[in-house]
């Protein structure tokens, strides 16, 4: 009985130490639009002034229905709409969106804020806004 316990708590600590190792797992940052998940923003960071006050972001996809690499063109496959938001409103908003763009407003405020896209299958990518004076 007790080879027997041991056997089961070696079982229950391998399973829980196998659990802990895929939660504790990060996503990876996008290194190219190879990464299925990830949605490409440019510019991905952008410094601006009291003299620049809006940036256009553009994605790179293409709007099919699947969820692959397009041989072809060589970028991932975007669900649309997309969503577009920022991480501080004091700072900015996207004040309009198209297909595959979006354009952020500053307020005038100093700071960084970030800008986040997501589609409708939940990859998304991020892109930096830098406020200056």
């Amino acid at each position: 009985m007790n080879g027997k316990r041991c056997a089961v708590l070696a079982v229950c600590a391998a399973a829980a130490i196998a659990f802990l190792g895929i939660v504790g797992c990060e996503h990876a940052t996008a290194t190219s639009p190879h990464d299925l998940n990830v949605i490409v923003i440019n510019p991905a960071s952008i410094t601006i002034s009291n003299v620049v006050t809006s940036v256009v972001f553009t994605v790179q996809g293409n709007a099919h229905v699947t969820n692959e690499v397009d041989t072809y063109t060589d970028q991932t496959t975007l669900y649309l709409p997309l969503a577009w938001s920022v991480s501080d409103l004091s700072l900015g908003s996207i004040r309009s969106t198209a297909q595959f763009t979006g354009i952020y407003q500053s307020s005038g405020a100093v700071g960084v804020n970030y800008i986040t896209v997501r589609d409708q299958q939940g990859s998304e990518g991020t892109a930096v806004v830098i406020s200056q004076r």
